[in-house]
Parts: C-alpha cells; sequence; structure tokens
C-alpha cells in the first residue's frame, strides 16, 4: 500500500481509530438493548 506523511495519514488513523470506537459501542449499546428489553 501507498505510505502517507503528514495530516492525511493522521487524519486517515485517526478517523479508523474512530470507527473502531463506534462499532465497539454500537455492539456495547445493543447487548445492553437487549439485556435492558430481555
Amino acid at each position: 500500500p501507498a505510505r502517507y506523511s503528514g495530516p492525511l495519514e493522521q487524519s486517515v488513523t485517526a478517523a479508523s481509530k474512530f470507527a473502531q470506537a463506534v462499532r465497539i459501542l454500537n455492539d456495547a449499546w445493543v447487548l445492553v438493548l437487549d439485556v435492558t428489553l430481555g
């Protein structure tokens, strides 16, 4: 893969970390809803 340096790389890294966090939070939220409604 191409290697980028500077602000672009940082924002891409931040974006992927953010996406990962959102996915984890989504899973947790669904789990909590399931337990609450179950």
